[in-house]
């Protein structure tokens, strides 16, 4: 698929990924308004704030997330993934070969967030009654890197011209793909954490 090609795809998607975005607001409202359910996801996501402006930005932790995703995701399509640097600002990985998933994939994925929901998943297989009385800590972590995405994820696309998002495609392909993309992943894991509250049909 040519740059070009997927610069036409990205006009195309882009009015659609504004749309997403006005229904991620929604979503956020009804998160919002139905706190008496999600109250402890939402002292996650101002917690995780609250530390990133004021005590540490976790930079060295996404970009460890950032770079295991290309990692992941490489290994996903078949391909060899190996020596992983991670520094304080940048990091790399190895991989014997790309597409636009793998270059991508770090922008779409909240992968501390959904590591949370896994392990709680697997607690609530094995021990139902002990994982329910830690349930608020759970929403609350999840909450709290399910910000640090959205932040990371903001803050990285504003401040530097990634070579991931030119190589995937060019800036209003890769961006459309990225806002669809996560608006539909977070609205999903929020569908299966939380009974009562649904996010998805703000799309229907």
């Amino acid at each position: 698929m040519t740059k070009f090609v997927k610069f036409l795809i990205g006009i195309v998607l882009a009015p659609t990924a504004l749309f997403t975005v006005f229904a991620f607001f929604q979503g956020i409202y009804s998160i919002f308004k139905s706190y008496k359910i999600t109250l402890f996801f939402v002292i996650g996501m101002i917690v995780y704030g609250l530390v990133h402006k004021f005590i540490y930005n976790f930079s060295r932790p996404y970009v460890f997330a950032h770079e295991i995703t290309h990692a992941i995701s490489a290994m996903c399509c078949g391909y060899k993934a190996q020596n992983l640097k991670v520094g304080e600002e940048s990091g790399q990985v190895k991989v014997s070969g790309t597409n636009i998933f793998i270059f991508l994939a770090p922008y779409c994925l909240p992968l501390y967030a959904v590591f949370i929901l896994l392990i709680y998943f697997f607690w609530h297989l094995l021990s139902p009654e002990t994982a329910f009385k830690y349930k608020d800590i759970f929403l609350f972590l999840f909450g709290f890197f399910i910000m640090f995405h959205l932040w990371h994820t903001v803050k990285t696309l504003q401040e530097t011209e990634q070579s991931d998002i030119l190589q995937a495609g060019g800036t209003v392909f890769s961006v459309s793909i990225i806002v669809l993309s996560n608006v539909l992943i977070i609205f999903g894991l929020l569908e299966i954490c939380f009974s009562g509250v649904f996010f998805l049909f703000f799309f229907f």
